[in-house]
């Protein structure tokens, strides 16, 4: 079986599969006791469904199935606790390939835009159970987890 070790996302390792951002570095409001973050640019440009996963794999653990939309980009937000993430940029009418897949940890705060056809399993807890919220825009195409070509992954730390 085939091996990944999970690296932290950053605008340069991760631009292949979208764009990654912290929000934590962009305060736009603030107030007693409060403060407000947001993405600099738009993310998603027409209706989408927000979602909530709770996980509670961490890695090492087998990526054996994804999913991917064609036709839209998807935006996942990590919550409180660090998560990973195992994607691949196979051919998005095909099947996602083993050796195309690659991990990426995501830290409290960090948000990823995934662009449309890559090709992506859920994020799992990096050391303990936790949740992450994602976006995903209103189309008619279905999300349908597809075997991984090749066989599973692991992915490790």
């Amino acid at each position: 079986m085939k091996r990944i070790k999970a690296v932290h996302a950053t605008p340069e390792n991760f631009s292949r599969f979208g764009k990654i951002e912290r929000l934590t570095d962009n305060t736009r409001y603030s107030g007693e006791g409060w403060s407000c973050w947001m993405t600099q640019d738009v993310c998603m440009d027409q209706p989408a469904h927000f979602g909530v996963t709770y996980v509670k794999t961490f890695p090492p653990y087998e990526v054996s199935s994804m999913e991917r939309h064609t036709k839209t980009k998807e935006l996942m937000v990590c919550g409180e606790k660090p998560i990973v993430v195992a994607l691949a940029d196979s051919d998005p009418w095909g099947r996602a390939k083993a050796g195309d897949i690659r991990a990426f940890s995501l830290e409290p705060g960090e948000i990823l835009v995934i662009n449309p056809g890559i090709w992506h399993d859920a994020c799992r807890g990096l050391a303990e159970q936790t949740h992450y919220y994602f976006l995903s825009l209103e189309t008619d195409e279905p999300a349908v987890f597809q075997p991984v070509e090749g066989g599973a992954v692991e992915i490790t730390l």
